[in-house]
């Protein structure tokens, strides 16, 4: 009778390493969802007759019962409101829509709106007045001040809890470090050193070189959120559409409805002619 050497099960990604099914709108994708299902089963068929503790760490998982969870959530303050039922402190909003939809005057306007205290009609703001920094990836300062101000004159007036940070076209890329690296590292050093909560980037896609894509924003969205970073810090992002793809997709099918997942929410802004 041969003996079958006692081998660990492969892991999901052990399986299906370097396989990819055909592309979609260009974009490589991963495993689909039969093969996730595929392993689930496998996986469940190897389960052992040990009892479950409901507290424990797996992984990238954390699980406990419905209960314990709600104890542990009853510790955390309730997250007051930013920008109506949009934006709650704590959370990832994504604001997207087509070119010239408004996108950045929206962003502009919820950021001065928090900076100082008062709510924009229609959208109840329950937080304090508080610092907020808007990394500006689109206008420089003199098309900054055309926009908030009447032929150049009789300017609109700002908190100075509203911060404005641009590229430094004077800085020099440290060495071993790619631009997105950099600019990561630097938006992270900027959130340490004010203490800000409340963070918008417009615009996201800016981060990486293909503007186009979807998927190379993605990085930016993983990599921006270090355990430094994350503390309670509600960040915005504003997007345009990709010419392709879920989001456009997603759009079209909710409208201008919020679309939260966990602490991520995303909005369409629109604007009518």
């Amino acid at each position: 009778m041969s003996h079958q050497p006692n081998t660990p099960p492969l892991s999901f990604q052990e399986q299906h390493k370097g396989r990819h099914t055909e592309p979609i709108n260009g974009h490589q994708t991963g495993p689909t969802v039969t093969d996730i299902a595929q392993h689930i089963e496998r996986a469940a068929d190897r389960q052992t007759s040990q009892p479950i503790n409901p507290d424990q760490t797996v992984g990238l998982f954390r699980s406990m019962s419905l209960n314990q969870w709600i104890q542990e959530a009853k510790t955390q303050p309730i997250p007051a409101r930013l920008y109506g039922d949009f934006w709650f402190e704590g959370e990832i909003c994504f604001m997207f829509a087509e070119t010239n939809q408004g996108k950045s005057v929206a962003a502009v306007q919820i950021g001065d709106s928090i900076s100082k205290g008062k709510p924009i009609p229609g959208f109840p703001l329950e937080a304090p007045a508080q610092l907020v920094i808007i990394f500006d990836f689109e206008l420089v300062a003199k098309q900054l001040e055309k926009r908030y101000s009447y032929n150049y004159t009789d300017h609109y007036q700002w908190s100075e809890n509203f911060i404005r940070v641009e590229l430094n076209p004077g800085a020099d890329l440290p060495n071993g470090l790619t631009f997105e690296e950099y600019i990561i590292e630097s938006i992270e050093e900027l959130i340490q050193q004010t203490g800000a909560k409340v963070i918008i980037l417009d615009n996201l896609t800016f981060l990486r070189a293909d503007t186009e894509s979807a998927k190379d924003a993605a990085p930016v969205d993983e990599n921006a959120f270090s355990p430094q970073t994350q503390t309670r810090a509600e960040y915005a992002y504003c997007r345009p559409h990709p010419k392709t793809g879920f989001v456009k997709t997603l759009d079209q099918k909710r409208s201008a409805r919020q679309f939260p997942v966990g602490s991520v929410r995303r909005f369409h802004v629109c604007y009518r002619r």
